[in-house]
């Protein structure tokens, strides 16, 4: 019970990490295409 804290932790920054990365590559494609164009 002592190491589940810890674990919990790093499974929630892993699972906002693998959410946000999706988000932040359309928000630069978003800008890229806005360059472009």
């Amino acid at each position: 019970m002592t190491g589940m804290p810890g674990s919990y932790l790093e499974v929630r920054n892993l699972l906002i990490l693998y959410l946000s990365l999706p988000v932040t590559t359309a928000t630069s494609e978003r800008s890229f295409s806005k360059k472009h164009i």
